[in-house]
């Protein structure tokens, strides 16, 4: 009777497993193995309030308990099976890349392959292998090092350290194999040595390759475990414990679910959570035990006489029989046999573990999904922003979008007082040349809204700082021309309203900064003269001119003191971070001049809502879309109404993704800024890496988004940091800046829709 292989069986099924868990990990676990669980609260019966903190330990919720971010480790093993298993599996393929060729160099006789095994031999066999990885490793440069990169550094220094005991045991069976007497006929018929290595070598080392192979792996995962227990592994980034005293301490854990970060916090939890060393331990023994038992199988099957599972690998390494194998169909069907299926489970393995699924990428907007009424522009108070609003409630209605409180999906606020430019005209006239007129929001813009109509000569004050105590009466009724780029902004507003109020100036005309745009002509009415905004062309054309006399009217036009922001939100399905939310914020408002890219941003916003609610069932987190009214002012911003009654619990809301800048619809450069999104709030810092190597990796321009985050400098540019300010909520700042075109190249609305929700649907969240 013939003897049962039992290694050979309980490894295949040991493996079968890892594939599939590999493959399905959501059959296991439908938890998001990145989501932390911070604090546990309750009353007990008698009314006592109890507090825990992680980790936790094994419930009906987390059968395998949390690790000491709150993590689930059962979904932290199960998705982690594909980073741990792709390392090792790439270790390997490492080591037989460099071991083979020298290992068969060495083995007929070349002296600088054979020294260089010995040498390598010698330096790790005094040297732990294990204590210079561990060295190596921990360098800032590779402890902080992205996953990718730092999946490639783990492979280059295991494969480094530990290819020469590979190398030397090829080595010493190719001197056993070219020994044999055959092999002196090959050399007699004058065979070259390659011949004799690809033909002769090559197939009767086949077979011992394969259960090195196995055992490879094994030996790969023991050494990432050993890692491990040393705070070694992949994605070992630096995330903050305590600031306290200025003394920044790190905490020794990964971003990444894999096996060895677990192993990390052995020295801290091996009595009091011992759960967390225990089943990471036992996926590694497992895993190994199954790999052993692998190679153990396949070495007793390949030593049987009358092993067909040999015979097919010496027919698939020997070179000389591919042109027959490829004209005979018939000549495969040794590899049907039931033995192929072991080299069947290799590859399908290999191809698994390397495979990366591509996220579905933004479709181009389709418009016939939404239906809007074509307007000329959409401006906070007016009657335009109203019906714009309720036509985004109404296809948000149709989509399935969820909305926030009880006052359904349009929520308003009250304004100032609200007042645009109805008709302006801005002329000067030089002596003996006629007059000069300028465009208004070309060339100008005002920021004093009653209904004006001034004359008066100009006084150029643009390289005076007026700021000091001077006299102000060889200027008093006339306009006066400054530099904003002299002045801090709260700086220029007070000189402003001084010279307005106290000297009885007419008006003054402010040229904008170096690269700013004129900004949106509307506000409240709040100074007695003019006070216009002009670009620097416009005051250079100024400067030049002589026995100039300066005309402008304003009339001015009344809005409704109401903002209606509009929101809607798809809820989240995990069952820990259900109600986490990522916030994204467009603005709907646009002037006649941006009619189209207005109403092309608009189906942007709505196309990424509707895609991403075709994915619902796939949501972890809550996702909520808001778009902002009066976005064109800073004074009247939706953002502001938000942030002073947010309609969702800032404590849930993970992150705020800021598309508001959309300026153009193509761009040479995607304006970016992640700088709110810091190490110590977890998730938004972990989405802020993950954009910004999808961005890297899609080779897409990027240009930093200029945010200051020192306390001196909290209000400039205030709403880009209103909401992490005011409702403690991380922020990240995607756009396209107008200007930057260049030809048919560059970034366009269709492609950063894709970059955003290849991000979102990572199934990091």
């Amino acid at each position: 009777m013939k003897k049962v292989n039992l290694p050979l069986y309980i490894g295949s099924f040991i493996l079968l497993m890892l594939i599939f868990v590999l493959m399905f990990p959501g059959l296991f676990t439908e938890v998001n193995p990145y989501a932390t669980q911070t604090l546990k609260t309750w009353s007990q019966e008698n009314g006592e309030f109890s507090l825990e903190a992680p980790p936790f330990p094994p419930s009906k919720n987390a059968p395998f308990g949390t690790d000491e971010m709150g993590r689930d480790l059962l979904s932290f093993i199960v998705h982690g099976t594909k980073i741990t298993m792709t390392i090792s599996l790439l270790v390997v393929l490492g080591r037989f890349m460099v071991a083979l060729p020298i290992g068969m160099a060495a083995g007929f006789g070349s002296y600088l392959a054979k020294t260089t095994i010995e040498q390598f031999s010698i330096i790790f066999s005094a040297l732990p292998a294990l204590l210079i990885g561990v060295i190596v490793l921990k360098m800032n440069f590779f402890a902080n090092l992205y996953r990718e990169q730092s999946i490639i550094a783990f492979v280059v220094v295991l494969t480094f350290i530990d290819w020469a005991k590979l190398g030397k045991l090829i080595m010493e069976r190719v001197q056993e194999i070219l020994a044999r007497p055959f092999i002196k006929g090959e050399i007699a018929i004058g065979k070259s040595r390659l011949q004799i290595a690809m033909e002769s070598v090559v197939p009767h080392l086949a077979a011992e390759l394969v259960v090195l192979f196995f055992m490879e792996i094994a030996r790969a995962l023991t050494m990432m475990m050993q890692f491990g227990i040393f705070g070694v592994f992949v994605g070992n980034m630096g995330f903050i414990l305590d600031s306290e005293g200025g003394q920044i301490t790190f905490m020794n854990i990964s971003f990444e679910p894999e096996w060895a970060s677990l192993l990390g916090s052995a020295k801290n939890y091996v009595r009091t959570a011992p759960w967390i060393i225990i089943f990471p331990g036992l996926a590694f023994f497992v895993s190994i035990l199954g790999f052993n038992l692998l190679g153990e199988g396949l070495r007793r099957q390949l030593q049987e006489r009358d092993s067909k599972l040999l015979f097919c690998l010496r027919k698939l390494f020997r070179l000389r029989s591919y042109r027959s194998i490829l004209l005979q169909g018939k000549k495969l069907y040794p590899l049907r046999r039931k033995k192929g299926i072991i080299l069947a489970l290799f590859i399908a393995l290999l191809v698994l573990l390397l495979l990366n699924p591509i996220p579905n990428p933004f479709r181009h907007v389709d418009a016939a999904h939404f239906s809007f009424d074509a307007k000329d522009q959409v401006l906070i108070g007016t009657s335009e922003a109203k019906e714009r609003a309720e036509e985004i409630a109404r296809a948000f209605e149709q989509m399935g979008l969820v909305p926030i409180g009880e006052n359904g999906y349009i929520h308003t606020y009250i304004t100032e007082e609200l007042y645009v430019p109805v008709q302006t005209s801005f002329e000067i006239g030089v002596c003996g040349a006629g007059e000069t007129a300028f465009r208004h929001e070309e060339d100008y813009s005002f920021d004093s809204f009653r209904n004006l109509d001034i004359r008066g000569t100009l006084y150029d004050a643009s390289k005076e700082d007026l700021l000091y105590p001077l006299d102000f009466e060889r200027f008093r009724g006339q306009f006066v021309l400054l530099d904003s780029q002299i002045y801090s902004r709260k700086a220029r507003d007070f000189l402003i309203d001084r010279l307005i109020h106290q000297e009885g100036i007419k008006g003054v005309f402010c040229a904008l900064a170096e690269g700013e745009e004129l900004p949106y002509s509307g506000g409240k009415d709040h100074h007695e003269g003019a006070v216009v905004w002009i670009t620097r062309e416009t005051a250079k054309q100024m400067q030049k001119a002589h026995c100039q006399e300066i005309h402008l009217t304003l009339t001015s036009k009344k809005l409704e003191s109401v903002g209606r922001n509009v929101l809607g939100m798809i809820p989240g399905k995990d069952k820990k971070v259900g109600e986490e939310a990522i916030l994204i914020g467009f603005g709907y408002n646009y002037k006649d001049s941006n009619q189209q890219l207005g109403n092309q941003r608009l189906l942007f916003a709505l196309e990424i809502a509707r895609q991403l609610i075709e994915r619902k069932d796939q949501m972890n987190r809550t996702v909520i879309f808001a778009f902002w009214d009066g976005t064109m002012t800073d004074a009247y911003n939706g953002l502001r109404a938000y942030c002073v009654k947010p309609l969702y619990n800032p404590e849930r809301s993970v992150l705020y993704i800021d598309l508001t800048k959309l300026e153009t619809g193509r761009s040479e450069a995607v304006s970016y800024s992640g700088r709110q999104a810091p190490v110590t709030r977890y998730f938004a810092f972990r989405f802020n890496h993950q954009l910004s190597e999808v961005l890297r990796k899609k080779k897409v321009q990027q240009r930093e988004y200029p945010v200051d985050m020192h306390i001196e400098a909290k209000q400039d540019n205030y709403l880009d940091k209103i909401m992490y300010y005011e409702a403690n909520i991380p922020t990240i700042i995607l756009g396209l800046e107008a200007g930057r075109e260049n030809g048919e190249k560059g970034v366009t609305l269709d492609q950063l829709g894709s970059l955003l929700l290849e991000t979102i649907n990572k199934n990091l969240y």
